[in-house]
């Protein structure tokens, strides 16, 4: 299992509307560059996926809070970096099956104060069920696959599509794990999804996200 980076048959989200989105950067060669996305839990800590930051030292990475566009700074309001002190990946952690998925960023300067770009998310407080509840997936992942037929092969191969500079969004249903399986096995897929995860998403499919992305509940509630 490999971790494609994209958010499929989203729309441009407007400013400031997901103030917790963060752009996680790595050093690449000269600069910074987008990698994953991370959400902002509170002044000293974010969350991201641990396969973002596997073996990655904390001196690398930057965090870009309050970001819409990346291809510009002109913005209703300016945005924030902060660089990591701790990277703190879940311990339980699977790089194969992306079980505990999960990893958190503490900076080296508090972001105080919040703004309206730059707020915390609202996290529940207990392990309520939001199966039924409408997610909604944040991210400057890659829009589409490009679906390509190998001329000497004759099979359909994947190719990225492009990469947005503007945050996207997209809604989907969060389902339970069983009917999840069931529209995999359906797809010719055979899956077994964890207690742990959280399955969402269309049956017919051309809404979706994977990696570089944050999932929430519709009402942002805690």
């Amino acid at each position: 299992m490999v971790p494609s980076s994209r958010i499929v048959g989203g729309s441009k989200s407007t400013f400031g509307k997901w103030p917790w989105q963060i752009s996680l950067r790595q050093w690449r060669t000269s600069t910074y560059l987008h990698k994953c996305g991370a959400a902002l839990l509170n002044e000293n800590w974010a969350i991201t996926a641990a396969h973002c930051v596997e073996n990655v030292p904390p001196s690398d990475l930057l965090l870009r809070l309050g970001e819409h566009d990346l291809s510009t700074d002109s913005e209703p309001l300016g945005h924030l970096e902060r660089r990591v002190q701790i990277v703190a990946s879940h311990p339980q952690f699977d790089p194969r099956t992306f079980e505990y998925d999960l990893a958190l960023l503490r900076f080296y300067e508090p972001v105080t104060p919040f703004s309206a770009n730059v707020l915390p998310v609202c996290v529940p407080n207990d392990d309520r069920s939001f199966i039924g509840s409408t997610a909604y997936v944040t991210g400057w992942g890659r829009l589409y696959e490009v679906v390509l037929v190998e001329v000497i092969s004759g099979e359909d191969q994947p190719h990225d599509g492009p990469l947005p500079s503007v945050l996207q969004e997209v809604h989907v249903p969060v389902i339970n794990n069983t009917a999840c399986e069931s529209m995999y096995r359906a797809a010719g897929y055979v899956e077994h999804i964890p207690s742990i995860f959280i399955c969402a998403g269309w049956r017919k499919g051309g809404f979706d996200s994977c990696e570089a992305m944050n999932c929430f509940v519709k009402t942002n509630t805690p």
